[in-house]
């Protein structure tokens, strides 16, 4: 199935990494992107898997998406404070 694509909460992830894709933005922001990718197929003529990951990054940052998370956001002590509860200290990592 070379052209089947996904996009949402299409993720595995424990801890910390739990609490940053449990949220609604991503989401969002993974179906602009597979949405932004099968127009790209479409231009380039050429699977999902074959675009050019470059070109397409590059039109996500141009519509203000963030591309890469960057280290300085994620905090020193690796918690998370939801609802005022500390991510670490609940059963499992995560809220």
């Amino acid at each position: 199935y070379p052209n089947v694509a996904t996009a949402g909460r299409s993720a595995s992830a424990s801890g910390y990494g739990w609490d940053l894709i449990r949220v609604i933005p991503p989401a969002i922001i993974t179906g602009q992107a597979i949405g932004i990718a099968a127009c790209h197929a479409i231009d380039e003529k050429c699977g999902i898997a074959e675009v050019d990951i470059a070109r397409l990054q590059a039109a996500l940052e141009a519509e203000n998406i963030m591309v890469h998370f960057p280290d300085e956001y994620v905090p020193e002590d690796r918690t998370v404070i939801i609802h005022g509860k500390n991510a670490a200290e609940i059963e499992g990592g995560h809220l």
